[in-house]
C-alpha cells in the first residue's frame, strides 16, 4: 500500500469516527487532527484502566439479575456488554466468576 491510499484510509477513519461521536464527545476530541490522536484521547477518557473501574465493573457482574419485565435478549445483551467492558479494561473472567 502507498503512501497516498495510506493517509486516505486514515483520513476517511478519523472522519468516519467524529461524525459517529455525539455532540458532547465531539466538543471534547475536536483538537484531533489525525486518527491515531483521536483515538487515543477517546481510549483514555472512556476505557479506563483504574482498579476502582475493574471492581466496578465485575461488582456490576456479580449482581446483575434479570428483571421482570426485560425480556432474555435484554439481559443477555447486558451481560454480553458487562464481559465485552471487562475485557476492555483487561480482566480475565474465570470460569468461577
Amino acid at each position: 500500500m502507498d503512501a497516498a491510499a495510506k493517509a486516505d484510509i486514515l483520513s476517511k477513519a478519523h472522519s468516519t469516527i467524529l461524525l459517529s461521536l455525539a455532540d458532547e464527545v465531539l466538543r471534547e476530541v475536536l483538537g484531533n487532527k489525525t486518527m491515531a490522536s483521536l483515538w487515543k484521547t477517546l481510549e483514555d477518557k472512556y476505557q479506563n484502566k483504574s482498579l476502582t473501574n475493574r471492581l466496578y465493573l465485575k461488582q456490576r457482574l456479580y449482581t446483575l439479575r434479570m428483571t421482570e419485565s426485560a425480556s432474555v435478549k435484554e439481559h443477555v445483551d447486558n451481560f454480553n456488554r458487562i464481559v465485552l467492558d471487562l475485557q476492555g479494561v483487561d480482566v480475565k473472567i474465570d470460569d468461577e466468576d
